[in-house]
């Protein structure tokens, strides 16, 4: 939950999809990275990075998923065709083109998955941050988050031929990639449609309370020895808010 005496600030424009199933500021979140991200996080800034880097050329937006986008238009019954949506393919297109220039921050609803330690962290000194939807939101510096808006939802796997909306494409995945459970932020610099969201910036370094984000350390399961245990002192005895909250990997390897 967020923390007590600690609330998301209202200076910040916050906006959490309130549709999507117990989902809420409430709602335990997790950031897999590996350790010089985490440094980065202890030193309490926040490093989020645009969209168009992503490994997946669709979800970057860097490529046009077309014949998906199509679906969301016509439809043939009985030989004719049917005009599905109020808005344009132009317009869609255009959003998503423009989404690849989004700062964007990913996490997930899964707690120490080794999917997830091998997707997201490299060789054997990961770290994973538990946090809360809220928590997130209520560590960033209001002053230093000015003039973005934020956006929150959890992520749907249903493709892009399905689209309710425009900006619903911003939280679509292809069905394959279910199993992250992905929960995503978006950090834009006006509303969706104007044109001043769309900024080209390749990242953002944002001044954060790491107290705040961090409600628990997983040290990844491929530590070796009495590595993990040793790094846990090292970590408590220089943050000492820390103390109580790293545990080791339950994951047996």
């Amino acid at each position: 939950m967020v923390k007590e005496n600690v609330k998301p600030k209202s200076q910040i424009e916050f906006f959490i999809n309130k549709s999507a199933k117990e989902f809420n500021n409430d709602t335990k979140i997790y950031r897999y990275m590996d350790f010089d991200c985490f440094l980065q996080i202890l030193d309490k800034k926040f490093y989020i990075s645009a969209k168009k880097h992503f490994s997946d050329c669709y979800d970057a937006g860097t490529k046009v998923p077309l014949k998906d986008i199509f679906k969301n238009f016509v439809n043939v019954c009985e030989g004719k065709s049917v005009v599905l949506k109020n808005y344009t393919s132009i317009e869609l297109i255009e959003m998503f083109k423009k989404s690849q220039n989004y700062l964007t921050s990913c996490w997930t609803l899964n707690k120490d998955d080794i999917l997830m330690w091998q997707a997201y962290t490299h060789g054997n000194c990961g770290i994973c941050i538990e946090s809360t939807v809220g928590n997130v939101i209520a560590a960033l510096d209001p002053n230093a988050i000015k003039p973005y808006l934020i956006c929150c939802s959890p992520m749907y796997y249903n493709g892009y031929s399905s689209l309710q909306e425009v900006e619903g494409i911003l939280f679509q995945k292809q069905n394959q990639y279910k199993g992250e459970k992905e929960v995503r932020f978006y950090f834009l610099n006006g509303i969706f449609n104007d044109e001043s969201a769309n900024y080209d910036k390749n990242y953002a370094v944002f001044d954060i309370d790491s107290d705040v984000l961090i409600d628990e350390v997983i040290l990844s399961p491929f530590m070796r020895g009495n590595s993990a245990q040793v790094l846990k002192h090292k970590l408590e005895e220089s943050n000492p808010y820390l103390e109580g909250r790293i545990y080791k990997s339950e994951i047996s390897l």
